[in-house]
């Protein structure tokens, strides 16, 4: 039986992070890139522009979520693409010092899935259809700024792309019916990812400003057609 890190391994694997084009604009020293989905499309951030083999990273300027992104630059381009996420599993502790050991920037590694190492899982007998299920908590974050975000910046910049990101993923399990539709998803927002108290806020959970959310899940994967 594969350990469950693994499964969550490759849910995130199988997002998918191309930005479907319905149509585009020159506009001065920009391009109007028109789109039902703009995902976790952000500005500030790069965007993947594809012409033949070549990538180009050209800076996001401003989005409108689900209705288009504008970039900086007028190139030829066929394809567009957001940032894959980068995903971690391990406790608080541990997803702290690992994540900060995999780069020294944090565009490498952001946005991140991160699966908290807490998560209770029932093994199914040989008589069921399930093979096993999964409570798990499950962290979809990418960079703030705490000094010039208020509450609405935090939530229009960076909470609605993690709500998009989680819902891709969430997409990802229901595409495979391998997976049990899931019943019921329990999320919290966070302004800032912290320890907070009544006095306020506290300290970060991991060493960088991040908003985002986190998603509950029941987890209920069938068993597979492997005979051995």
């Amino acid at each position: 039986m594969i350990e469950f890190s693994k499964i969550f391994n490759n849910l995130v694997d199988q997002i998918n992070n191309e930005i479907v084009i319905d149509s585009k604009l020159s506009s001065g020293n920009s391009t109007i890139i028109f789109t039902c989905n703009t995902k976790w499309a952000r500005s500030g951030k790069t965007l993947g522009l594809k012409s033949g083999d070549v990538i180009y990273n050209n800076l996001i300027e401003e989005v409108s979520t689900n209705n288009f992104i504008k970039v900086k630059g007028n190139i030829f381009f066929d394809q567009a693409f957001v940032n894959s996420p980068f995903d971690i599993t391990g406790t608080k502790i541990a997803t702290n010092l690992e994540w900060n050991k995999v780069s020294n920037f944090a565009k490498d590694k952001l946005p991140l899935i991160w699966l908290l190492d807490s998560f209770d899982e029932t093994i199914y007998g040989r008589e069921q259809s399930l093979e096993r299920s999964v409570d798990c908590k499950i962290f979809f974050l990418d960079e703030t700024d705490i000094k010039n975000f208020y509450t609405a910046d935090h939530k229009r910049e960076v909470i609605q792309p993690m709500i998009a990101l989680k819902d891709e993923f969430v997409n990802v399990i229901k595409k495979n019916r391998i997976f049990k539709t899931l019943e019921n998803e329990k999320i919290k927002y966070f302004s800032r990812f912290g320890t907070e108290s009544a006095q306020g806020f506290e300290k970060n959970i991991l060493d960088a400003n991040l908003s985002g959310l986190v998603l509950q899940i029941n987890l209920q994967k069938y068993k597979g057609n492997c005979n051995c």
